[in-house]
C-alpha cells in the first residue's frame, strides 16, 4: 500500500545497519514489509511518515536510542512504538517505560529492532483487519454489477450491448483499487488521485453513453 520508490528507501537506510543489527537481507525485508504494514495500520502514508522514518533510521544507527529520535517515533509513529513495547524482551513493557530506559541510555537500537521483528504476527493480525473494509467494499461493487446487469438483461435484453463498458470498469479496477487505498491510508496525494478517479470516470461515462445509443438503436 506504500510508494515503492519509499520503501526502497526505506530498506536502504535499514540495510547500511544490517551488520549493527546482526540481521540477513531477509530480516531487512520483514522489517520493510511491516513498517509498510504499521504505517497502513495507522492510516498514515510514507510520505506523511518521511520525518519519523527518518529518525527511526537514526535511531538504529545510533546504537543507544536518544530522545528526539524517541520522541519523534513515538509521535509519527505509535503504532511501531506500541509494537516494540508490547514485543520487548522479557515481556510487555509500557511506552514509558521505554522512555525511562531511553533518557537512561540503555535502550538499545538491536533491542528496539528485535522487539518490533518478534511483532510480526500481531502486525500481520493487525493488518488483516485493515483490509477486511477493502474487500467487502469490493463484493457490494460486485454485488450491485451484478444486479444491474441482470435486471438490463432481463428488462432490455442488451447485456450483451453493454459489454465495453463492463471491460471498461473490470480493466480499471486494479486502478481503482489503488487509489481507494492509497485514500484510505490518509496520503497527501490525495486530490491528485481523485482528480485522475474524476478523468476515468468522466470516459467511463462517456463509454456508458455509447453503449446506451447503441441499446436504442
Amino acid at each position: 500500500r506504500q510508494e515503492f520508490g519509499a520503501l526502497a528507501e526505506l530498506y536502504t537506510a535499514v540495510a547500511r545497519q544490517s551488520e549493527n543489527l546482526k540481521t540477513s537481507q531477509q530480516g531487512l525485508l520483514l522489517y520493510t514489509e511491516n513498517i509498510s504494514k504499521a504505517l497502513a495500520i495507522q492510516h498514515t502514508s510514507m510520505q506523511a511518515a518521511r520525518g519519523p522514518l527518518l529518525q527511526l533510521g537514526q535511531a538504529m544507527a545510533s546504537g543507544n536510542i536518544r530522545a528526539q529520535e524517541f520522541n519523534s517515533i513515538m509521535l509519527g509513529l505509535p503504532y511501531v512504538m506500541k509494537v516494540v513495547a508490547e514485543n520487548f524482551k522479557g515481556g510487555a513493557v509500557s511506552v514509558m517505560q521505554l522512555r525511562q530506559m531511553m533518557l537512561q541510555g540503555k535502550l538499545e537500537s538491536i533491542e528496539f529492532y528485535e522487539a518490533f521483528q518478534r511483532g510480526t504476527k500481531q502486525i500481520n493480525d493487525d493488518f488483516d483487519k485493515t483490509q477486511i473494509t477493502f474487500s467487502q467494499a469490493f463484493t457490494i461493487f460486485k454485488n450491485e454489477l451484478i444486479k444491474f446487469t441482470g435486471n438490463l438483461d432481463s428488462t432490455t435484453g442488451a447485456a450483451s450491448k453493454f459489454a465495453a463498458v463492463l471491460k471498461f470498469v473490470a480493466d480499471n479496477l486494479a486502478f481503482l483499487a489503488s487509489a481507494l487505498v492509497a485514500l484510505s491510508v490518509g496520503t497527501k496525494l490525495g486530490p491528485l488521485i481523485a482528480n485522475f478517479i474524476a478523468l476515468r470516470a468522466e470516459s467511463a461515462a462517456t463509454a456508458a453513453q455509447v453503449a446506451a445509443a447503441n441499446i436504442q438503436m
